[in-house]
């Protein structure tokens, strides 16, 4: 394989591929995507990348591929190939920038954040946490708990954990027991809606966060995956994950991973964060 295909972006090779892909025929039928590759990379948004790119060698690239007997299909097993040598690599350096906000094109060097959280929920085996300022109802949280309930559903050894903040709004007197249930009520059963069979996630708070004086809240937000850790400035809100400008590393460390799922263990065994609901002895 030449030199130029490799230095595309894991985004553009991504983005590449689904161009590739024989059940979208926005390209034309067959190989006809690649008889005019300025025209083919155009329409991908490539034209506008050169500070990025170099355009004119990566087209020479496509005909040259083409020339020599390589069709959409091969092309296609060869982006594959060069996507699963960056994950490889990516993991060997155990980190990954991952954003939210405003896309300005094909040239973006970073992965979407929200694809990745519904990642890391699939792909947990053993343990999952997830910890947000807030999270309210909206289409992506929707679909991400409806995820969360299905992988527990096929995973019954799959420890799941969500920390949140019960917020004290500025002039609120209520007592801290009816702002809890408040949030019970109004916010947490309307985004999980339970089963029948009651299969829910451990959800905790940080009853400094209600106090009638409170001056401390759960600003956390980060996901443990099994050895996947992401810490983001995101909150599990749809505003925050499709539309704010939101920044995240995901780290691929056992000992990051480790340390903060400890960390909140032992948060929750000395009491400093409290369970949404208690749970009884036969359903841990």
């Amino acid at each position: 394989m030449g030199p130029h295909l490799p230095t595309l972006s894991r985004a553009q090779l991504e983005i590449l591929l689904d161009a590739l892909d024989p059940r979208l025929d926005g390209f034309g039928q067959g190989d006809s995507c690649l008889d005019d590759a300025s025209a083919f990379l155009a329409r991908l948004s490539f034209n506008d990348l050169s500070a990025e790119i170099d355009l004119a060698a990566l087209m020479q690239w496509l005909s040259a591929w083409r020339d020599s007997g390589g069709t959409r299909a091969t092309l296609s097993l060869a982006v594959e190939a060069l996507l699963a040598q960056q994950l490889q690599h990516e993991d060997l350096q155990g980190t990954e920038l991952v954003w939210s906000g405003p896309d300005w094109g094909a040239g973006a060097r970073m992965r979407d954040q929200s694809v990745l959280i519904q990642q890391l929920v699939e792909q947990a085996e053993q343990r999952l946490l997830i910890t947000t300022y807030a999270f309210y109802k909206g289409p992506f949280v929707a679909r991400l708990f409806e995820q969360i309930k299905a992988c527990m559903d096929k995973k019954p050894q799959l420890k799941v954990r969500l920390v949140c903040n019960i917020a004290r709004r500025r002039g609120d007197g209520s007592l801290p027991e009816a702002l809890v249930a408040h949030f019970r009520e109004k916010t947490w059963n309307k985004l999980w809606q339970s089963k029948p069979d009651g299969i829910s996630p451990d959800v905790y708070y940080d009853p400094r966060s209600v106090q009638l004086d409170a001056v401390a809240v759960c600003h956390v937000k980060a996901v443990v995956s099994d050895n996947q850790l992401l810490v983001t400035s995101a909150n599990i809100t749809d505003a925050a994950q499709l539309h704010n400008f939101e920044l995240g590393v995901r780290m691929t460390s056992k000992l990051h991973s480790d340390a903060t799922w400890q960390h909140f263990d032992q948060l929750i065994g000395q009491g400093m964060l409290t369970p949404l609901i208690e749970k009884s002895t036969d359903n841990c």
